[in-house]
Formats: C-alpha cells, sequence, structure tokens
C-alpha cells in the first residue's frame, strides 16, 4: 500500500482511540458529579433540618443566641453521618452560638473540612445566621479514585481495541480496493459484456475512419478532374 493510504489509516485509529478516551473522560465527569451531589445531599437535608428548626423558632420570636435547643439537635444529626465533622451554627456576625465541637463556641468560624452552607432567615427574610454542615471529603475522594481505576481499565483495553479494528478495517479495505484497481487494470480479468462493449466500439470506430476516408478522397478527385479541363 502507498505511504499516503498507510498514513490515513493510522490517523483514522488515533482519531478511534481518542474518540473512545474522551468519551471515557466524560463519562469519569458526569460519574464524579453526580456522586458529588448524592454525598452532598446527606449533608443538605442536615444543615435543611436545623436552619429550618431555627428558623421555626424565630417566628414565635426567641432570637437565635437563646436556642439552646439546637445544641442536642446538631448532636444529633451529626451522629447520622460518621463524615460530618462539625456541624455549626452561626449568627449573623459568623460566631459560631452552637457546634458539635465545644471548642468553636464563640469563636470564628473557621474551615475546618468541604461544608455544606444553609442560611436561617427571620421572618421578614434576613440573613440571621447560617447552619454549616463540615465534612470530611476523604472517602469522596477515595471513591473517585475507585471510580478513575474501573474506568481506566475498561477504557483503555476499549480504546486499544477501537484503534486496531479501525486499522484492520482499513487494511482490509485498501487491500480490496487495490486488487480491484489492479483487475481493473488487465484486460484479461474484465467481463464479457466489457469485451463486446470494445468490440462494438472498435468496429463503430473503424466503420467511422473508412467513411471519413472515402469522403477526402472524392474532393480530391473532383478538384483534379476540374484542373485537367481547364489546361484543355
Amino acid at each position: 500500500m502507498t505511504r499516503t493510504v498507510s498514513g490515513l489509516l493510522a490517523l483514522f485509529a488515533l482519531v478511534a482511540g481518542a474518540c473512545i478516551a474522551l468519551g471515557a473522560y466524560f463519562t469519569y465527569g458526569a460519574l464524579v458529579a453526580a456522586h458529588r451531589d448524592a454525598l452532598e445531599s446527606r449533608y443538605v437535608l442536615a444543615a435543611q433540618r436545623v436552619a429550618g428548626t431555627a428558623e421555626l423558632a424565630a417566628s414565635f420570636g426567641i432570637t437565635l443566641p437563646a436556642q439552646t435547643t439546637l445544641t442536642p439537635l446538631i448532636e444529633r444529626e451529626a451522629h447520622l453521618d460518621a463524615s460530618i465533622v462539625t456541624l455549626d451554627v452561626l449568627d449573623a456576625s459568623r460566631t459560631v452560638l452552637f457546634s458539635t465541637r465545644a471548642d468553636r463556641v464563640g469563636q470564628a468560624a473557621t474551615p475546618v473540612g468541604e461544608d455544606v452552607v444553609r442560611p436561617i432567615r427571620n421572618d421578614l427574610g434576613r440573613e440571621i445566621g447560617r447552619a454549616v454542615v463540615q465534612y470530611d471529603d476523604a472517602a469522596a475522594l477515595q471513591a473517585r479514585a475507585s471510580l478513575a481505576r474501573q474506568i481506566r481499565t475498561v477504557a483503555i483495553p476499549a480504546a486499544l481495541a477501537a484503534s486496531i479494528g479501525t486499522l484492520l478495517m482499513g487494511w482490509v479495505l485498501a487491500r480490496r480496493l487495490q486488487n480491484r484497481a489492479v483487475r481493473a487494470a488487465n484486460p484479461a480479468s474484465w467481463p464479457v459484456q466489457a469485451h463486446d462493449a470494445l468490440d462494438d466500439i472498435a468496429a463503430t470506430h473503424a466503420r467511422l475512419a473508412a467513411r471519413l476516408g472515402v469522403g477526402d478522397a472524392a474532393p480530391a478527385a473532383s478538384g483534379g478532374a476540374a484542373i485537367h479541363g481547364t489546361h484543355s
């Protein structure tokens, strides 16, 4: 095969492998996003329950610092999920009012991990505090690493198979085209109909050539006779 065909086959093989690789990459991104959303939904629910309880108490006129019943609530919510590092209730100035970690109470809120925040609002819609769930994302990172390994296990062989398959199919097609071109250039391999058509064309061409030859001779003869008559 020619160098051009070989280059095209290599290019098509690379494109096929790249398509598989890109598909695996986008699949990984979609699965990671879905896993993150599913993971954070648990923390969102915990923060929403705490914020909803605080807003209900505030609607009865109980200020946020006076809602001491929030302490057992946040402890119960934190015990439901071992990955929760701390669950805090902050006031409007971002000072910790209640927390599952006693050493954080009265301190300015500082991040200790990934967090999910839900505002606490009064009846007028003004933010009076926040419920903040901070969690350890080590489990999420481990899950993502495991997912990446599983996708690589499938994607790499698939990409190689696609590239090799493209090369083989392209090579087979190129060989078939080359063989057909060789047969087409050899008159011995032509079908009977092609030979008959060529014979008809040759016969027609011969008849036309003969007619053209007769037409050229007649004017020459008449011209010669006219000249001879003039001299006499």
